[in-house]
């Protein structure tokens, strides 16, 4: 694989879409946080559960969220990992059903702004542009929502690990002597975002140290060579 199908592979899309933020004008959007909550998240903690009603989408000022589900035999599935300038909870809230996840703090520094829902549907009453503008989004969360299907259902552990790795080293990594750097994932959420029991994942990653595609220091994982995760993942 060329360095260009590298770099593709770096860039590619993830779940996180700023599905109401991308719909509106700046002074709409300033208007919205004006109007808005701070809270204030330690690691664990539930932001809000599956099933509860959706009151507020959520802007991530630091820190990191997880968006995950527990399926029927008692797996978690992590659907999503997002962090700062990123926005949560807004399906819920446009289509006025339950959350459909459960979202956590994934870190102990974790800062929100609240958003109500009456502010939000008040804009977009207000605002023609903005219902085209977020049905042009949703649909773009639908198409990253059928990419992240296919990585679970994808049979081959390494090709589901070489894919996760990949979509998080495009959000996530820093460059770092030629190399990509993702920090502060546990073996846990790799498996979750993989779909993959966690001894698999442990398994799949002293198989790509051993051929050469990444080294481990901590929490660290060292990438050392992408266009090889690329080929793994099949991209």
């Amino acid at each position: 694989m060329n360095t260009g199908s590298a770099q593709s592979a770096l860039n590619m899309p993830y779940l996180g879409q700023h599905i109401l933020r991308s719909a509106l004008p700046s002074e709409d959007w300033g208007e919205l946080l004006e109007h808005g909550r701070t809270l204030y998240f330690h690691k664990g903690d539930v932001i809000f559960s599956r099933g509860m009603q959706a009151d507020n989408i959520y802007l991530i000022v630091s820190g990191r969220v997880e968006i995950s589900l527990v399926l029927a035999d008692g797996q978690k599935a992590i659907l999503n990992e997002m962090g700062p300038d990123e926005i949560f909870g807004e399906i819920s809230v446009l289509d006025r059903a339950p959350r459909s996840a459960d979202a956590l703090a994934a870190s102990d520094d974790v800062k929100l702004i609240a958003i109500g829902r009456k502010q939000v549907y008040e804009l977009i009453d207000n605002s023609s542009q903005v219902v085209f503008s977020l049905i042009s989004e949703l649909c773009k969360r639908v198409r990253n929502a059928s990419e992240m299907f296919e990585v679970k259902s994808e049979k081959s552990a390494q090709v589901r690990l070489a894919r996760s790795l990949l979509r998080l080293a495009a959000k996530w990594g820093t460059a770092e002597r030629d190399q990509t750097v993702v920090r502060g994932f546990s073996q846990s959420e790799l498996a979750g975002l993989a779909g993959l029991a966690r001894e698999n994942v442990n398994r799949v990653l002293k198989q790509f140290e051993d051929e050469g595609l990444l080294r481990r220091d901590g929490e660290a994982l060292i990438l050392a060579d992408v266009d090889a995760l690329a080929n793994m993942a099949q991209i």
